[in-house]
């Protein structure tokens, strides 16, 4: 998957460092895809990836100030998109790196925690 972002590129570098100064402890490059924009004072962000069988609003709608998104594959949750929730999609970047049940992705964004800006 061709990934043209700042975060992707960093993280490459540093995991291409890593494996080039300690060969013996080499490992593959993984990432779970990140990007985000600003746009009119709002910020979108997006984790994992849009190619899933189904795409749950949990709360917001994509006509309001504030939305949370879940894709979903399976049992699994693969992306999610956020519009004004900046702490919640890191916590989701690391659920789908760790292959995280829909289940838990659900917990995760109804959690009060999830609802913080």
């Amino acid at each position: 998957m061709r990934l043209e972002n700042w975060t992707n590129a960093a993280e490459q570098g540093a995991r291409a460092a890593l494996n080039a100064v300690f060969p013996e402890r080499a490992q593959p490059y993984e990432t779970v895809p990140y990007c985000w924009s600003d746009w009119y004072g709002h910020r979108i962000q997006f984790v994992g990836t849009a190619d899933a069988e189904s795409v749950t609003f949990t709360d917001g709608s994509p006509d309001d100030d504030q939305f949370k998104a879940l894709y979903r594959t399976g049992d699994r949750a693969v992306g999610a998109a956020t519009l004004n929730r900046p702490r919640l999609i890191m916590k989701l970047r690391r659920l789908i790196a760790t292959r995280g049940s829909w289940d838990d992705a659900l917990a995760l964004v109804q959690a009060k925690i999830g609802s913080t800006r």
